[in-house]
């Protein structure tokens, strides 16, 4: 969803929009169509701030720096911040080892949501319509991907010690597509952020299941009026890749329910 109606240059960047959205796409995160656009406008007004404190010459250096250079190295972080912010349920912790990461609570749901009466519910959380064609998706795709986060933990354990895909299928019984969705799952639960304990990496996939568990219903909604999967992939702001482990997700679970 567009934030400007016209095309904004800060310093060498062309499109300064465009470059908050990619830096939001490279982070691998689940967004929601209005969490994405706070998050688009708090990045643009970071690039003001930043493009005011950068000085393309420092002694020292020979050439000029690029402010895209510079502001890649910020704002990434700096998004990051303003999406914990978005989320109360993220708290800041501090380990023994003086390292600081956030855990991820529950997040919290209306009891008009849940009972379909708010008009500005997720829509994940509400059936389609009174035919009852898809009301059991929701709870359907994330009790399916709550059960996956089990292989998903042992598929983490596996990459860590440097095992690639074909001998953890094998290891683990799994087809190689499987063991290849887990692995895109890992990446979107890590955000490009190292995990720091077995304990994490299941914490993180858990909230990370359920992110996609309510991303697929979003995209089993889009879906039922026939758009191409690359509209649907475009509406939600995610990449084709993703996309097609949600569908793979709806598929099951619809196969089950049959």
């Amino acid at each position: 969803m567009a934030v400007l109606n016209k095309t904004v240059a800060l310093g060498d960047i062309r499109d300064a929009e465009a470059f908050v959205q990619a830096t939001l796409n490279a982070s691998r995160r689940v967004y929601g169509p209005d969490e994405r656009e706070e998050l688009i406008a708090e990045g643009l007004r970071i690039m003001v701030e930043l493009h005011a404190r950068f000085e393309p010459r420092r002694d020292g250096y020979e050439a000029e720096g690029r402010f895209s250079g510079f502001c890649a190295k910020y704002l990434r972080l700096k998004l990051e911040d303003a999406y914990h912010r978005l989320h109360p349920e993220h708290r800041l912790v501090t380990q023994p080892d003086g390292r600081r990461r956030y855990l991820y609570g529950e997040h919290a749901v209306s009891l008009e949501a849940l009972v379909g009466d708010d008009s500005d519910r997720e829509p994940a959380l509400a059936g389609r319509e009174a035919d009852g064609s898809i009301n059991y998706l929701p709870g359907a795709l994330a009790a399916r991907a709550l059960r996956e986060v089990d292989e998903a933990v042992k598929v983490a354990r596996a990459l860590a010690r440097g095992m690639d895909t074909a001998p953890i299928a094998a290891k683990l019984g799994l087809e190689v597509t499987q063991v290849q969705r887990f692995e895109r799952l890992i990446w979107r639960a890590s955000a490009g952020t190292p995990f720091t304990s077995l304990g994490e990496v299941r914490e993180r996939l858990e909230v990370q299941a359920r992110a996609d568990a309510a991303m697929a219903m979003r995209a089993a909604e889009l879906f039922v009026d026939e758009p191409s999967e690359s509209q649907v992939a475009e509406t939600l702001g995610i990449e084709l890749g993703e996309l097609q482990d949600h569908r793979e997700s709806i598929k099951r679970v619809t196969e089950m329910n049959r």
